[in-house]
């Protein structure tokens, strides 16, 4: 699993290209525990659109965040590894999915 997630993380970075600037990509386990192959656990893989940030989840440091809602559901815990890919994208400039969603609501 963490080969296959390197080779995503390493195509997100070519793909998100820098102007001048290293793109930066970060890998964040939420939970993934030992499994024996072959696992029966699903990996939850979460990366953001190209406009994106890690706020595409929701507000990281709030009780409404996706990895970590998903992460403490205890109903889920032996069934899901939850891996974050967060890079950083400096062709492509746009709001991000929360500022959509609240201009849509106000209107």
């Amino acid at each position: 699993m963490r080969a296959y997630l390197v080779t995503v993380a390493i195509s997100v970075m070519l793909i998100s290209g820098a102007h001048g600037a290293s793109p930066m990509v970060r890998l964040t386990t939420h939970r993934a525990a030992p499994c024996e192959s072959p696992c029966s656990r699903t990996a939850i893989i979460l990366i953001h659109g190209i406009t994106g940030s890690k706020e595409t989840w929701g507000k990281p440091d709030s009780q409404r965040y996706w990895p970590t809602i998903l992460a403490a559901d205890r109903s889920l815990r032996n069934d899901l590894d939850i891996y974050q890919i967060e890079y950083d994208s400096y062709n492509f400039v746009g709001p991000s999915a929360l500022a959509i969603e609240k201009a849509l609501s106000v209107s």
